[in-house]
């Protein structure tokens, strides 16, 4: 066996208090409201490639949440409980993220705020799991690695069009507004660690904030080079 797992030397063994499970689970909870909320947002968004390209990130992301679930009550069987508990404020926070105030807010925030800050905590997981024991674990963290960091660059993309095509200048100040708003309240909460979160940490209010409400009309705009 190599020295890295002998007791105390590998990096895990600094966070085996916590259950890995409970890990999981949140990582879960996370990836759901991220598939609630890009689902919700899809109409209202004009621009095209976001369009066509936004449903097969909500398609990886269900397909993650799905693999993760299934893992945690495999590692905590015969208890079938899916409950939030302490990460409710982590939850919550995502969820705030669907009142974003316009489409231009809501993919910036994507992809500044909310993917890059799964994409870390999935790196840190991978970073200290246990090769032997958590093997089924880290082919879905690795998969959905890759499907992140992907899904980033094209979030970027978008939220650069979306900005430059937005009434100037109040369109790109509300979204940039709102992007940094969240991330206030990501580093409150510590963002998405393998810590457990402080005890009674409650959301602030964020700037720009709207009632979340899927678009009647579908938004359509093409954006020509």
């Amino acid at each position: 066996m190599p020295d890295s797992y002998l007791p105390g030397l590998h990096p895990r063994a600094h966070w085996m208090r916590l259950d890995a499970a409970a890990l999981l689970k949140r990582f879960f909870f996370l990836e759901q409201s991220l598939v609630v909320s890009q689902a919700g947002w899809l109409p209202a968004i004009p621009l095209l490639d976001a369009k066509v390209g936004l449903p097969r990130h909500l398609w990886e992301d269900a397909l993650t949440a799905g693999a993760l679930r299934q893992r945690v009550l495999e590692l905590r069987f015969p208890n079938r409980l899916m409950e939030a508990g302490e990460d409710a404020p982590l939850v919550a926070l995502f969820e705030a993220g669907r009142h974003a105030p316009s489409a231009e807010a809501f993919v910036l925030s994507l992809a500044q705020v909310f993917k890059p800050a799964l994409l870390a905590g999935y790196q840190l997981y991978l970073a200290q799991a246990d090769e032997i024991a958590d093997g089924p674990t880290l082919r879905i963290l690795r998969q959905a690695v890759l499907d992140k960091t992907e899904q980033i660059r094209e979030l970027a993309g978008w939220a650069a069009e979306l900005l430059s095509a937005a009434p100037a200048p109040t369109g790109r100040a509300e979204a940039e507004a709102w992007t940094s708003g969240l991330q206030e309240q990501f580093t409150r909460l510590g963002g998405v660690s393998l810590d457990a979160l402080e005890p009674g940490l409650r959301l602030g209010p964020l700037p720009g904030a709207r009632e979340f409400a899927v678009a009647e009309t579908p938004a359509r705009r093409t954006f020509l080079a």
